[in-house]
């Protein structure tokens, strides 16, 4: 969706301009397979006789192909070149400042997101992400505002919603979250945010049987939501379920391998259930992915070393054999 909506974006191009060009550079260019679309556009960006905004366009579809292929800095290399010969292409600035985002460089996102703002001020994806790079800064007042500036110009605009209600559960405002992530519902049925968030935030709440409801519906809309499956494990083990619970953490853990959350919820709810070496297992497992201290703690409690002690070796008995 990005990458249509940042093609969208990219000013277009009038006939005459095209005219000394290859059609069939052009087209590949703005669309299809990235390597190829990176060749296309270099033949554009070295052509002479090519205006200054065309080739601007063609580095910053480049940079939008370099993207895709994982080439994050030679992208940065073509928005800054698209920027330089063309300092009003808004497409270029959103572009430059979603990589500085993902890499967490909020300040160089707003300065971004900003620039684009001021080029095209009804343009509502820049204000969701100014908004998320300001949460990054910690700041969750700016950020609200552009995610009310946001929903004002476009109300049906679904991320807006969903990042407007994560801040309001950072400030523990619960129930203007919940009114947002129940419009994120209305709005799009199929989107299995709107669902986890409310159910998250029920959890919160201790309303156990809404928050497994709504945990529910997340995960028929997507079976894989790992988030949904830990948050109904929560809900479950908080009923005195620890069987029900220990069940979604091992499916959100078999699902993602990785998610360190997932073995430290299990390790308690294996002791809640008065299993003294599976909890201990789980905790270990944790803190081998990430160093959670809630894990070495449990693990301090319960007199267990982070680490399983070393397997010993065969004895002399053993080898004679």
């Amino acid at each position: 969706m990005r990458h249509l909506i940042l093609l969208l974006l990219t000013i277009a191009l009038t006939a005459s301009q095209a005219a000394a060009l290859d059609p069939k550079d052009m087209d590949t260019c703005a669309s299809g397979e990235p390597q190829a679309r990176m060749a296309a556009c270099l033949k554009i960006i070295e052509d002479k006789s090519a205006p200054t905004g065309v080739r601007a366009n063609a580095l910053h579809r480049r940079g939008l192909a370099r993207e895709e292929t994982g080439d994050a800095a030679g992208a940065i290399d073509d928005y800054d070149n698209a920027i330089a010969a063309d300092p009003r292409l808004t497409a270029a600035y959103f572009s430059r400042g979603a990589i500085y985002l993902e890499f967490r460089e909020p300040g160089r996102a707003i300065a971004d997101f900003s620039e684009a703002i001021k080029l095209d001020p009804k343009l509502v994806i820049a204000y969701d992400r100014r908004g998320m790079s300001y949460g990054y800064t910690g700041d969750p007042k700016r950020a609200m505002a552009d995610f009310d500036a946001a929903i004002r110009i476009d109300p049906s605009f679904a991320d807006a919603y969903w990042h407007r209600g994560r801040t309001y559960e950072g400030v523990k405002d619960t129930d203007r979250a919940i009114a947002d992530y129940t419009t994120l519902i209305r709005l799009a049925p199929t989107d299995a945010r709107g669902y986890f968030g409310r159910a998250n935030v029920y959890l919160g709440k201790g309303d156990h049987k809404r928050a497994i409801a709504d945990s529910n519906e997340a995960l028929r809309v997507d079976p894989n939501h790992i988030g949904a499956l830990d948050v109904r494990g929560n809900a479950h083990r908080a009923e005195g379920r620890f069987d029900q619970a220990i069940a979604d953490y091992s499916e959100a853990i078999k699902r993602n391998p990785g998610f360190a959350h997932a073995y430290h919820e299990r390790g308690v709810a294996h002791r809640m259930k008065g299993d003294r070496e599976q909890s201990i297992a789980d905790f270990r497992a944790a803190l081998q992915i990430l160093p959670i201290q809630e894990s070495r703690d449990a693990l301090k409690a319960l007199g267990a070393s982070e680490a399983p002690p070393p397997k010993s070796g065969p004895g002399v008995l053993d080898m004679l054999k």
